[in-house]
């Protein structure tokens, strides 16, 4: 970079920046809501409020793959309550997104120089890998404890590894796969000396398999068994390639964006290992990632599972560009001078537009504030009606579930098991969205809402 920039990278600049970024996140960002998001409060809601850590009373059925995001929720509950929490929450997966700004650029300053790493991770914080649209989920948090383990474990700082990585686990349990990584890491580099971070991280990550076991009789979220192979092998092999493509390209047609993507990815992967090759493990764990997913094969409008291959092909990708442009530096002189300031401006221009339009909109569009202005007034309308001891069946039950305070039959299969049947719960209401109706339905329905093109209606059984 030249001298021009160098004022700008100074420790307090870059900070003012990434407080100034911070802000703006939550600005833009804290009013995004997702369903599922609100199966993992409701299990907070029970917590906080005395009922135990279930969605339903009585009903001891883990339903959220992110038993950190439950406990987190049912803190946050309790000190802010029902209207607060979700919010709360969102802001919560804004600071995570900012803390993965931090560590990408703490990760690859290394490889890549102060300004190459800060052009790097200021992409990932105005949104150039979706971060934003995850907020309400556990997404954010889990992918910024892989981040930071990943940071501690370049500087060999194997305690502090430990304890990052198993805290990561108690976010979602596929972050196993990136403590495999490091723990294989540890091991190769410390041989016996392994044994202590390695005893340190089985006892910090096994606490929770240990207490799912007795209270929930599994430690195995039924989240994950129900959308385990849900999609054949070749529809979430094409996923895996198309959507992180859409993520990083999406003015290209799929063909151009995937076969660009792929050749910067791998270029990017070679010329960072060149200049550090204690960034393998981040490249290792971001290709283990998606071939385990590729074997789980959950549905692929769930998007979110995909978080960390997206990341991982992004920073690759873009750290190809800006290595390329620096190598046509050093051998162009001043033709390869603009072609670094046009790749770095070029990137952090056409991010910065997208990240605007999407702000303006996000918490609007049909699956987040649509859907979720749609379910709160679903959610008064059985508060005003329901009896006590009446339940409610929907194939998405997080939002209704939560502000209603009423239990669900969850036709999704998320919290409610695969064996037990509708006629054996009292569930006097049924609510069925636009892509569930049917012609035939034996009755009218009793009420029904709509907020932009997210309809949804409710029978009384």
């Amino acid at each position: 970079m030249s001298r021009w920039f160098e004022p700008l990278l100074r420790p307090h600049v870059l900070f003012l920046g990434w407080a100034a970024l911070l802000v703006i996140q939550i600005f833009s960002f804290s009013g995004v809501r997702s369903d599922d998001a609100f199966i993992t409060y409701r299990y907070g809601q029970n917590l906080a409020t005395g009922v135990g850590l279930v969605f339903n009373p009585d009903q001891r059925v883990l339903g959220s793959t992110s038993p950190g995001h439950m406990l987190l929720s049912g803190l946050v509950y309790a000190v802010c309550g029902l209207q607060a929490t979700p919010s709360v929450m969102a802001t919560l997966g804004c600071i995570a997104w900012s803390a993965q700004v931090w560590a990408v650029f703490l990760l690859l300053t290394a490889a890549l120089g102060r300004g190459g790493a800060a052009l790097v991770a200021a992409l990932v914080g105005i949104g150039a890998t979706g971060a934003h649209t995850w907020v309400p989920l556990e997404t954010n948090i889990v992918a910024a404890c892989v981040l930071f383990a990943f940071v501690t474990a370049e500087r060999s700082r194997w305690y502090a590894t430990a304890a990052v990585a198993a805290l990561a686990t108690l976010m979602r349990p596929d972050a196993w796969l990136a403590a495999l990584v490091l723990g294989t890491w540890c091991i190769w580099e410390r041989r016996r000396h392994a044994l202590g971070p390695c005893a340190l991280f089985g006892v910090l990550a096994m606490a929770w398999p240990v207490f799912a076991i007795r209270y929930y009789g599994s430690p195995l979220p039924q989240t994950a068994l129900t959308k385990y192979h849900r999609s054949t092998f070749l529809d979430y092999l094409l996923h895996e390639l198309t959507y992180p493509s859409s993520v990083f390209l999406p003015e290209i047609t799929p063909a151009v964006r995937v076969s660009l993507m792929l050749a910067l990815a791998v270029s990017g992967a070679v010329l960072l290992l060149r200049r550090s090759r204690r960034l393998a493990p981040f490249v290792v764990y971001g290709i283990a990632h998606a071939l385990a997913y590729l074997q789980l094969r959950p549905f692929t409008v769930h998007q979110w599972h995909l978080y960390p291959w997206v990341l991982v092909l992004c920073v690759l990708s873009w750290s190809a560009l800006l290595l390329l442009a620096q190598w046509s530096l050093q051998h162009t002189k001043r033709v390869g001078y603009w072609a670094v300031v046009v790749v770095s401006v070029g990137l952090i221009a056409n991010q910065a537009v997208r990240f605007v339009e999407v702000s303006r909109d996000l918490d609007a569009r049909y699956w987040t504030g649509q859907r979720q202005a749609t379910y709160v007034e679903i959610a008064k309308y059985l508060t005003e009606h329901a009896q006590p001891g009446d339940w409610f069946g929907s194939v998405e039950v997080g939002t209704i579930a939560y502000y209603s305070n009423l239990p669900a039959f969850d036709f999704g299969g998320l919290v409610t098991r695969p064996y037990e049947r509708l006629e054996q719960r009292p569930v006097r209401f049924l609510v069925v969205d636009k892509l569930y109706m049917q012609r035939d339905m034996p009755v009218r329905p009793v009420f029904q809402s709509q907020h932009g093109e997210f309809l949804a209606v409710v029978y009384r059984r």
